[in-house]
């Protein structure tokens, strides 16, 4: 019966033979197949390449957020140390 509604053959005896548990058997069915596709495509290694580009590119931004994070304290220091010598004066 899978045959027949996936290819349209008898299309109207397949409409009366149908039930609802049956749709939803294949559909089911079509799901699991589309997550196996998907896992699979994803399981494919990365070339090695692509790898040292993306760690490169990891490191690199690592470093930036590091760099803007000392920047940031440093400027809460002289304003801290600011805010201390008007408070003394």
């Amino acid at each position: 019966m899978e045959s027949e509604i996936l290819t349209g053959r008898k299309i109207n005896e397949a409409k009366k033979n149908t039930t609802n548990e049956a749709v939803e058997e294949l559909l089911r069915s079509a799901q699991e197949q589309l997550n196996r596709d998907m896992s699979s495509n994803l399981s494919h290694k990365v070339p090695v390449e692509d790898r040292e580009t993306l760690e490169r590119r990891a490191r690199e931004k690592e470093k930036r957020e590091r760099l803007i994070r000392e920047q940031e304290e440093r400027i809460q220091k002289a304003n801290k140390e600011r805010l201390k010598k008007e408070q003394e004066e």
